[in-house]
């Protein structure tokens, strides 16, 4: 560029130009109206220093320059440590006995209540809700059992708490994600009792194992005199069944044998029976046999039935021979 031309560059028009452009840059630079949102956080949009009523999401995000911003919120869960000292301010037991503890809680913003945090809430004014309100929480449920239970009872406590917690700051633009109770202290009275109890504890046991050990060798006693009894009646009952088992063999054979002496009896009798029937049939075979020679001997004359008296039957029979 030759010097007239350079000086014809710098004329005034130019210069003026030049000057409004720079401070252009500068007030961008100094408003910078784009802000960058990152994926953990939520924005909401301010102008005059008023916040809108839309939640910003993750992203590029634009407000006017100079008279407005936005304002960024991380979402990532935070944490409220809480302690209660054994004392004044302690819990009450449903029996009347302070307990302290120690405690954490997880909370977060809600996003959909962003813009209700810009317009009344600051952070640390949250977490001083939260805290007097996981307090409240603890001595309320706490209130519920007595200080023997809450060793035992632990788990259901601390649900039961979170879900008082959860209801009570509900009406925050806040939500409880976890509440932990990590220890639990009560006074060294109550330890001084805790170990009394103990030992009375032991004691009962001890006389409670006793015990059982008597009732167990008094059970095994009695089991073996019922079993020892139960063997004498099986005993018995075997000695019985076996005399009755003799007597009814007895009485078989005893019907047996005169079943079979009938028998004989009869066969005898049938024997008897057919000697005289043989001894009829001989007879009257010998009267037929009689009677036969006779008729082959028979000279005409009848032989009367009855004989005179002082007849000489043997001479004439004798001549009837002849």
């Amino acid at each position: 560029m030759s010097e007239k031309s350079f000086v014809s560059f710098l004329s005034i028009k130019n210069i003026r130009n030049i000057i409004v452009i720079a401070v252009l840059v500068i007030i961008i630079l100094i408003a910078n109206p784009v802000t960058i949102i990152g994926a953990s956080s939520r924005g909401v949009r301010l102008f005059l220093g008023a916040a809108g009523d839309e939640t910003l999401q993750p992203g590029l995000q634009f407000h006017a320059p100079l008279i407005g911003k936005i304002k960024i919120y991380s979402i990532e869960p935070k944490q409220v440590d809480i302690k209660i000292p054994v004392g004044a301010n302690g819990a009450i037991s449903r029996d009347n006995q302070t307990l302290g503890f120690v405690g954490t809680v997880f909370w977060t913003f809600d996003q959909a209540r962003i813009p209700e945090i810009a317009k009344g809430y600051s952070e640390e004014g949250l977490r001083q809700i939260i805290n007097d309100n996981v307090v409240v929480s603890l001595k309320t449920i706490i209130g519920n059992y007595s200080i023997f239970d809450v060793a035992n009872q632990q788990d259901e406590i601390s649900k039961r708490a979170f879900t008082y917690l959860t209801e009570k700051t509900s009406q925050y633009p806040v939500k409880i994600t976890q509440l932990n109770i990590s220890n639990w202290d009560w006074s060294e009275q109550f330890d001084a009792q805790i170990e009394e109890t103990m030992k009375i504890s032991q004691q009962v046991r001890k006389a409670e194992q006793e015990l059982l050990v008597v009732e167990q060798e008094t059970q095994r006693q009695i089991k073996e005199a019922n079993a020892k009894r139960d063997a004498q009646i099986a005993l018995a009952e075997g000695e019985k069944r076996k005399i009755e088992l003799e007597a009814e063999a007895r009485l078989i054979a005893a019907q047996k044998d005169a079943e079979a002496k009938i028998a004989e009896g009869q066969g005898i009798a049938e024997y008897n029976r057919l000697v005289a029937v043989n001894q009829a049939i001989e007879m009257r075979l010998r009267e037929l046999e009689i009677q036969k020679i006779r008729a082959e001997k028979w000279d005409g004359r009848e032989i009367p039935e009855t004989v005179p008296f002082g007849v000489d039957i043997q001479g004439t029979l004798s001549q009837m021979s002849r």
